[in-house]
């Protein structure tokens, strides 16, 4: 596989996963999913930050540089997204802090109950928030990156 495909598709992730699970949350009220739900999401963040900041180490991207094409130093970028070195230790840094935060809120395990409303609001809100975030950080648009925000 092309790795610029490899790179357009970790760009994507870290907005997708989360708007799914939110999604699944919601909809299947599973206890399980809505406990996991925003520490995968917060994990998918992290890795896709991961990914992105070793695409620029690579390259030897610095955010001084231009984002003017691959020479300009723009590790990934599609219509609507970018990453620079920047972006992609901003997105690192959502990531680290949202997995501490969603590790920390994990809500006792109960299997065999129904998850309280206030729980399933938390998991799907959680994760979206961590979609919004990521989608500021690698808007390639000022008005995309205000709607994000």
């Amino acid at each position: 596989m092309d790795t610029a495909k490899i790179m357009d598709a970790v760009l994507w992730l870290p907005l997708l996963l989360p708007a799914v699970l939110a999604a699944g949350c919601t909809l299947t009220r599973s206890n399980r999913l809505t406990r996991w739900a925003p520490l995968l999401a917060s994990g998918a963040v992290l890795a896709c930050g991961v990914a992105l900041s070793i695409g620029a180490l690579s390259i030897g991207v610095t955010s001084a540089q231009t984002m003017l094409g691959a020479a300009g130093g723009t590790v990934a970028a599609t219509g609507v997204l970018r990453a620079d070195a920047l972006s992609a230790f901003l997105l690192l840094v959502v990531g680290a802090v949202g997995l501490t935060a969603t590790w920390a809120g994990l809500a006792p395990a109960a299997p065999h109950t129904p998850p309280p409303a206030g729980h399933v609001r938390y998991g799907a809100l959680i994760s979206l928030f961590l979609g919004s975030m990521s989608l500021a950080v690698l808007a390639d648009n000022l008005g995309v990156m205000w709607v994000a925000v």
